[in-house]
């Protein structure tokens, strides 16, 4: 997390983070001691699930539909939490009226859920969801009682009656909770799958994928008829990945589609555009002297120092936040000399400047690969370049696909 360093007084602005499945791991590790983080102009408040809710997490939407486990208990934390940030966070320098709740994954499905509860209503302001929204179809589960009955059933429950049930679960020690949770990742999924270890996962995921005609043209279309554990682990972990990711973003941006103005179009045509390039690699001297998508990030944030008060904007007041690579690129924009001045606050989640693999000690090899792989001359860094800045934006992307 990065602010400027200008001078504030009075409460600050504050964000609380809700974590993912990996985040909230990590977290334990890195804040171990504490959950409230002073940053200069911004105060940050990770929420940290409690003992019990271990059960009630992503991992684990415990829910057996009616009045002894009405609905997802780690949402109700997330309030919880929110309510006590509400009461609290002035002690700690931060602004209760001006909160922005934040995450990624899971956390990103848990902020755009909020956005739309009424339970969340007023404790926050501003929200940011990246790679997970609510529009995913297995989050609004109809018939939760199957999985509360198969959670009882692993743990050694009487599932008789849903009283019985969370009254056994909520006894449960946090290391008996751990091992539920691990059981429905299958074991040794990383070393390859079978067809018979992915159907039960599926269908939490997806509801209508109950319907076996349904799934079966899923599973022709990801898998295929390879009989190859690990196609199979691939294309499995493929399908997921448009589950919980591409469809619900593209049907929740559907939901907000209207009409741009003129202006607008352009704007985002000339920053995709920028973002489109991030293939265009560096060859190490000067025909290409760094990495492009770099410089046209850099570029583009001089576009938005320019241009932005035409959409409402404020130039003096902007703010760059990615994940994974997004947050690589935010990590090396706080580092670079270039990117000074050009944006005021930062927020890099789940990726940073410090991967090893991060800075190339031979880029023309890398170059020269590149070259060959998408049919460009290889034998000189100039034609290599002068191959490259030629391609179509088609052309860009199916190279990106081979490499």
């Amino acid at each position: 997390m990065l602010t400027d360093n200008s001078a504030a007084s009075g409460v600050i602005p504050a964000l609380t983070s809700l974590p993912s499945r990996v985040f909230q791991r990590m977290l334990n590790l890195m804040l171990a001691t504490s959950s409230v983080i002073p940053l200069g102009l911004l105060c940050m408040w990770t929420l940290q699930f409690w003992l019990k809710a271990q059960l009630y997490d992503d991992r684990l939407p415990f829910s057996t539909g009616d009045e002894h486990a009405p609905g997802n208990y780690g949402l109700l934390d997330q309030v919880a939490a929110l309510q006590w940030v509400q009461e609290n966070i002035h002690s700690f320098g931060g602004d209760p009226g001006l909160v922005t709740i934040f995450g990624e994954s899971a956390g990103g499905i848990s902020v755009s859920l909020h956005v739309l509860s009424p339970l969340s209503a007023n404790l926050f302001h501003h929200a940011i969801a990246e790679s997970g929204t609510a529009a995913m179809d297995g989050i609004p589960n109809p018939n939760p009682l199957p999985i509360a009955q198969a959670v009882g059933n692993l743990s050694g429950c009487d599932i008789s009656s849903t009283k019985k049930i969370v009254d056994c679960l909520m006894q449960l020690t946090e290391d008996d909770i751990l091992k539920i949770t691990l059981f429905f990742s299958p074991p040794g999924w990383t070393d390859g799958m079978d067809m018979e270890q992915i159907m039960p996962i599926l269908t939490m995921f997806n509801p209508i994928l109950r319907d076996e005609s349904v799934a079966e043209l899923v599973l022709n279309e990801y898998l295929g008829a390879s009989p190859d554990r690990i196609k199979i682990r691939d294309g499995f972990r493929e399908m997921l990945g448009d589950f919980i990711f591409n469809i619900p973003v593209r049907k929740l941006a559907n939901y907000h589609r209207g009409e741009l103005l003129e202006e607008e179009n352009e704007l985002c045509k000339t920053v995709m555009g920028y973002w489109g390039n991030f293939a265009r690699t560096g060859t190490g001297d000067e025909h290409a002297p760094g990495n492009y998508g770099f410089l046209d990030q850099v570029a583009a944030l001089q576009w938005i120092q320019e241009n932005i008060h035409s959409f409402g904007g404020d130039p003096g007041s902007v703010t760059i936040f990615g994940e994974s690579a997004g947050g690589m690129s935010v990590s090396t924009l706080i580092l670079s000399p270039l990117a000074s001045g050009l944006f005021h606050r930062a927020i890099a989640e789940s990726g940073t400047a410090f991967w090893d693999g991060f800075v190339m000690g031979n880029p023309l090899l890398r170059a020269q690969n590149t070259a060959k792989l998408c049919k460009c001359d290889s034998s000189s860094s100039s034609e290599i370049v002068d191959c490259i800045m030629r391609w179509s934006e088609e052309e860009v992307l199916e190279c990106s696909n081979q490499v």
